[in-house]
């Protein structure tokens, strides 16, 4: 008699303990649940109910205070009129929130020792660094960002700055083209002779079809 050998395959869902708990649990109401919680919690002694209720209310006055601090933040806007005399910190900080925010805010940044306030001149020279300027170019830009005042005008003629580089080499053409390089930096305008000279550079910077920048007849 021939002999063979029978292979029978089959598939069984091996029902953990865990498994069979979590399936019992699922088929409860809410009132068995709570029973069910409370004789595991009293049969137990290393098992802890947590109240859920005052996570929640903790969570919720942060999210107002958070939300108290941001309204506060958006309110505080920018004024819409400036003097013409106003100094470049002046327009930067206007939006600077005061009161019980800004004092909140003022506690939150670190304070470094030896820090000092970066201004007009620093932030434009940094500007010069990295701009791609020749080594003349960059000590003409140097010239000018020096001359500039607090107020972000230029406070010296072009011709004093060319005087003082001392370099007959370098022409008035020269310097007139740094200079318009630099009022392109960042506030747009700065450098200029004037508040007229500052507005024509920001105007400059639209697109020539923009309507609203064509000339009435």
């Amino acid at each position: 008699m021939k002999q063979g050998l029978q292979l029978r395959l089959s598939q069984q869902l091996a029902m953990t303990p865990q498994l069979q708990q979590a399936i019992r649990l699922l088929q409860l109401s809410t009132l068995e649940l709570q029973q069910e919680l409370q004789q595991a919690l009293e049969s137990n002694p290393l098992l802890e109910q947590i109240d859920t209720h005052e996570e929640i209310d903790t969570r919720e006055t942060q999210d107002s205070e958070t939300l108290d601090t941001a309204d506060a933040l958006e309110q505080k806007e920018m004024p819409e009129e400036l003097p013409l005399d106003a100094s470049w910190d002046t327009i930067y900080t206007a939006g600077t929130p005061s009161g019980t925010s800004g004092d909140y805010i003022d506690d939150e940044l670190p304070v470094y020792q030896g820090e000092t306030t970066q201004t007009l001149q620093d932030y434009l020279m940094w500007q010069v660094e990295l701009t791609p300027f020749s080594d003349t170019d960059r000590a003409i830009a140097t010239s000018i960002v020096d001359a500039v005042d607090d107020t972000g005008y230029l406070t010296v003629p072009l011709e004093d700055i060319l005087e003082s580089m001392g370099d007959e080499e370098i022409d008035i053409d020269e310097v007139e083209a740094v200079l318009k390089r630099i009022q392109r930096f960042d506030p747009v305008g700065v450098a200029a002779k004037d508040l007229r000279d500052c507005l024509l550079i920001q105007l400059s910077q639209f697109d020539k079809t923009t309507p609203w920048l064509k000339r009435p007849d």
